[in-house]
């Protein structure tokens, strides 16, 4: 059935340039995770798990509100991905008890600076850099059972070239990668110029794949790769001529903090929400709000 959110707190409506509202709702910490869990981990999920999500997402919005990135424009965070997803899915128990059993925890560092608790869907497990690791199902552990532990796509040139007006396309080489093994920088090369992309994200965007293959299934048009960790390989004709692309990648989001489906996995495993936060953030301690305003 289709949602219709409601919203806590109260609402800040501001007239901006060329007929446009700026429309904020300002409202409690703890009131706000109540609309963010549900909508960023499945609310079917273990209990220890929410509960991590409920400690990484309260710390991510606290650092936003200290660092107030986004101040000069009057709010903290955004309601979408560029933040956290806030109230697209409906309260319920089961994350509401989550925040309330994690009331005020947070992350810091042993010097007291509370810093962005990044999560992400799924961990790949290990850095793909060629077919066999990517087939490699030895290392399935906590992120084998997430439709996205594995993924594949296809470009036709045509679609390349609609992707990228350069003319005929040539090719496509990854020419950099991070730490971490997320493809950093991608040329294309076609007949009329060279395009060199930049960052993980912009990469992620610049690809979008008319079709996708997981685990168990295929999906539809894609406004973004899922991840930036992937390796790819071109089809060229007998004259040498690219006539396709395949990416094979592994995991969801930039792959940076927590492990939604690794959280999930440990959870069922029997760990608790401490253990889950000390692995994915293993140089923060956990406070609480009171404790933070002693430093």
């Amino acid at each position: 059935t289709q949602f219709h959110p409601r919203y806590r707190g109260h609402f800040e409506i501001t007239m901006m340039e060329n007929n446009r509202f700026l429309v904020i709702n300002e409202v409690d910490l703890e009131d706000y995770l109540y609309q963010v869990v549900p909508s960023e981990m499945p609310i079917s999920w273990p209990l220890e798990a929410l509960k991590a999500q409920a400690v990484a997402a309260r710390t991510y919005a606290v650092a936003q509100a200290i660092y107030s990135r986004q101040g000069h424009l009057g709010f903290h965070v955004a309601d979408s991905t560029n933040s956290q997803v806030y109230n697209n899915h409906p309260e319920s128990a089961r994350t509401t008890q989550a925040i309330d059993e994690t009331a005020g925890e947070i992350l810091a560092r042993s010097d007291g600076v509370i810093s962005s608790t990044y999560y992400y869907s799924t961990s790949p497990q290990a850095v793909l850099t060629n077919l066999s690791t990517w087939k490699d199902t030895s290392g399935l552990g906590l992120e084998g059972n997430s439709p996205w532990f594995r993924w594949s796509c296809t470009f036709t040139k045509t679609e390349l070239e609609g992707l990228f007006p350069l003319g005929e396309i040539a090719s496509v080489e990854i020419t950099e990668r991070d730490g971490v093994g997320r493809v950093v920088c991608l040329v294309v090369s076609g007949s009329e110029g060279k395009e060199s992309i930049e960052g993980e994200l912009n990469i992620r965007r610049a690809l979008r794949p008319s079709s996708l293959r997981r685990v168990n299934d295929s999906l539809g048009p894609q406004s973004l790769l899922p991840s930036a960790l992937f390796f790819l390989e071109q089809q060229r004709d007998a004259g040498g001529k690219l006539q396709s692309i395949t990416i094979y990648g592994g995991g969801s989001g930039h792959n940076l903090g927590m492990s939604q489906w690794g959280a999930k996995g440990m959870a069922e495993s029997g760990y608790d929400h401490l253990s889950i936060l000390t692995k994915y953030y293993p140089n923060a301690t956990l406070i609480t709000h009171s404790q933070q305003l002693r430093y």
